[in-house]
């Protein structure tokens, strides 16, 4: 348990370290310190995921996936349901593995490279695009969602192209992260919203979408069930499936805001213009998933636009209305709100721990348990 409350309060603090010293002078932390904290962010992101063992509550199956690789043949491991992405590249490396942790740890290190790179490439400020994946949850999703996540992070890279509109490129990528996770087919269609600017009109009919959607919900997911999880049928019932509201309220608040903002947002970059629409993505399926937690798991593709590049955009411009105001303190003022806030969020994702990774566990911890030591 130290472990998650120890990180991300070393993240915050090698954050105002990196940044307090050139905010003092006036200017931004230079490509060097940036880097720095970057390498040390990934590489503790790489180690805490890649050490834990049976800690997630998807591990337990991965690891039996990971272990049929030694007694089923290859064409029956083609015909396993796992999108084959995924599979068939630890597959492909299983004759030289011979503990399944390392299967774990080879998933840890891409997706802590994919993360700092993301980061790199879309984020106005690291430090808060570092907070703000330890705090919303994104760092929970890569130890469980793992298939997602990966999928995730192509879907993120994608966007790119979706604000040059470059479709080929765009659908290339996006194919690719289905081959992770076939959830990412649904950038298809979404493709021509993420360059919606938001105004009354767009509020209204969002609005309307969000109450079409827990309408539509229960068919929604009756027809998932029936055509692609059967095996939850007995578990997905309209009296006991959905998520606790924080989720959706978390998200939802911070599409409030970036709509107050949309003004300067969209005037910092055009790129915000879909970091916008992928947070109204992100709070509509959590919304959803107050309902049913199945149609929750869409916003794994979008909480890394969301956390990495739509939250530091909003730290820069709130930053920069309170020290319109405050002078120097408002920078300090809006890092303690949205610190504060994130804090607050992450409370309530370790106390539910929706996504079993409460207690953090090594091998050596769990094998103290096992001898009873």
């Amino acid at each position: 348990m130290l472990v998650y409350l120890f990180f991300p309060a070393a993240v915050i603090a090698a954050g105002l370290i990196c940044e307090i010293p050139f905010r003092k002078r006036g200017i931004s932390p230079t490509k060097g310190v940036e880097y720095g904290f970057l390498a040390c962010f990934g590489l503790a992101v790489f180690a805490i995921s890649a050490m834990r063992y049976f800690t997630g509550s998807d591990y337990g199956s991965y690891a039996e996936l990971f272990r049929s690789f030694y007694f089923l043949s290859e064409e029956e491991i083609f015909g396993l349901a796992h999108e084959k992405g995924f599979l068939m590249p630890l597959y492909a490396i299983s004759p030289a593995v011979s503990d399944l942790r390392t299967f774990f740890a080879v998933i840890s290190a891409v997706c802590a490279v994919g993360v700092t790179m993301l980061i790199k490439r879309y984020s106005g400020s690291v430090t808060v695009a570092a907070a703000a994946f330890i705090l919303g949850g994104a760092w929970f999703y890569s130890m469980n969602f793992m298939r997602q996540f990966i999928a995730g992070m192509l879907v993120t890279a994608a966007l790119r192209y979706a604000e040059s509109r470059e479709l080929l490129r765009f659908l290339t990528v996006i194919f690719a992260a289905a081959a992770f996770h076939w959830s990412a087919l649904i950038l298809i269609p979404i493709y021509f919203l993420l360059k919606i600017r938001w105004n009354t009109t767009v509020m209204l009919l969002g609005g309307l979408a969000v109450l079409g959607g827990l309408i539509a919900s229960e068919f929604a997911v009756n027809m998932g069930i029936e055509l692609l999880y059967t095996k939850y049928k007995e578990q997905y019932t309209p009296d006991l499936a959905g998520l606790p509201v924080y989720y959706a309220l978390g998200f939802t608040a911070l599409f409030i805001l970036a709509y107050l903002l949309r003004e300067r947002l969209y005037e910092r970059s055009e790129m915000n213009v879909i970091f916008v629409n992928c947070l109204f993505l992100t709070a509509f399926f959590e919304i959803l998933g107050i309902r049913f937690a199945m149609l929750s798991r869409f916003a794994v593709l979008f909480v890394l636009p969301v956390l990495l590049g739509a939250v530091p955009e909003l730290f820069i411009c709130v930053s920069e209305i309170l020290s319109e105001k405050k002078g120097k303190r408002g920078r300090l003022i809006a890092a303690a709100v949205f610190a504060a806030f994130g804090v607050a969020y992450y409370g309530c994702l370790l106390a539910m721990d929706g996504n079993g990774v409460v207690p953090y566990r090594t091998y050596e911890t769990v094998m103290s348990e096992v001898n009873g030591e």
